[in-house]
């Protein structure tokens, strides 16, 4: 069998786009939450920096927004760590959710799973204090 690897300049787009006449739910929770509200109480309790002229050690952190957006698809479609790092990778509506483009890398598994850990961490610390 023979694929045609001949993409058209707007395949992308027309595909997004009867997603959503399909009624992707994904654009649904993107029209109903506001998930910035998270960046600013995310980078406070988990002390990462907001200013990318200030970065962290090792290779650049993905987007504070993007991995609570990740974690939110894992609880909706109940996926492990290895099952959503594999579904970003081959699903449209869900880079299109989390804003990332094909030319862009996804994180990897380690990467979801640790910064659930750092959230747990914080969690547990808030907890002590009262």
């Amino acid at each position: 069998m023979k694929i045609n690897n001949i993409t058209g300049l707007f395949d992308e787009q027309n595909v997004l786009s009867k997603l959503t006449t399909l009624g992707d739910p994904l654009v649904i929770i993107e029209n109903h939450i506001d998930f910035n509200l998270f960046n600013d109480i995310i980078l406070q309790f988990t002390g990462r920096s907001s200013d990318p002229k200030k970065p962290g050690k090792g290779r650049p952190s993905f987007d504070v927004v993007t991995m609570v957006k990740i974690l939110f698809l894992q609880r909706l479609y109940n996926l492990s760590d290895k099952q959503i790092e594999f579904q970003i990778v081959d699903r449209l509506s869900f880079r299109r959710f989390l804003n990332i483009p094909f030319s862009n890398a996804v994180p990897d598994c380690k990467t979801v799973w640790a910064f659930r850990e750092a959230l747990n961490k914080v969690g547990e610390d808030e907890r002590k204090n009262y």
